[in-house]
């Protein structure tokens, strides 16, 4: 999508950057949508189906946004695409277990799994690999490069779309799980009443030092990916030369 949107092709934008970016959001989505819908369940109680509702919101934001994008857009549209992609597996797991309980746990949450999955396929596969063909076909060169706001657009439209109709279906989910959710969120500020101040801060210490761990960790896999992502930057960047000198 930089190639395409950059005006100037020899200018050689760095897709890093936004890799990067998306990265960033993604784990920052992960961290708030599990902390923020906790504290506004047992402080205000607020279920999650609402923080879930404001995700998909910025899904559809954030669609519309890359769909009539610009470089000059392009690191907002990515930071919003990472965070709601995170936040949106943020809230799934815990929305699954308060509604559907821990009995089937790991069958629910696995069929739930099949919905990015499937959607990865047909939108980021099919629809995106369709839509960028035909802008290539359309320009009638003959590298397979396209450049152009229409090289994307369509699929991010699509994209609109469908998160539209998860908005729609989230306020359903909201209206529909009211007495459940309420009864959810009686039960568990019980038990916390019931464990008491020194229960809560052991686990909010646990959660503390699984938090700092997990965070070394993903500091660690984000080094690495920027490091192999710049290399393979690099190696694509020198393929050209390559070609030019021809076989050995």
């Amino acid at each position: 999508m930089v190639i395409a949107l950059d005006p100037s092709p020899g200018r050689n934008v760095s897709r890093v950057v936004y890799v990067s970016i998306f990265s960033i959001a993604n784990c920052l989505g992960r961290l708030i949508s599990g902390y923020l819908p906790d504290k506004l369940m047992h402080k205000r109680r607020i279920p999650r189906t609402i923080p879930l509702m404001f995700v998909t919101l910025f899904t559809l934001t954030a669609a519309l946004l890359n769909a009539f994008s610009n470089l000059d857009l392009l690191n907002g549209a990515s930071f919003l695409s990472g965070f709601a992609f995170g936040a949106g597996q943020g809230l799934t797991p815990s929305v699954t277990s308060e509604l559907f309980g821990l009995e089937n746990f790991a069958s629910n949450y696995s069929f739930l799994q099949l919905g990015p999955a499937l959607g990865s396929y047909l939108l980021a596969t099919l629809l995106a690999g369709t839509v960028y063909q035909r802008g290539v076909s359309k320009q009638g060169e003959s590298s397979n490069t396209c450049y152009g706001s229409g090289c994307f657009r369509l699929t991010f439209i699509v994209i609109s779309v469908l998160a539209g109709l998860a908005v729609i279906l989230s306020l359903v989910l909201w209206q529909r799980t009211r007495k459940t959710y309420a009864a959810v969120i009686e039960q568990q500020v019980s038990e916390r009443q019931r464990r008491g101040i020194r229960a809560e801060f052991r686990g909010g210490q646990e959660i503390l030092e699984t938090f700092i761990w997990e965070n070394r960790l993903l500091e660690t896999l984000l080094g690495r990916g920027r490091m192999l992502v710049g290399n393979l930057q690099t190696s694509l960047e020198r393929l050209p030369e390559k070609m030019q000198g021809g076989c050995p």
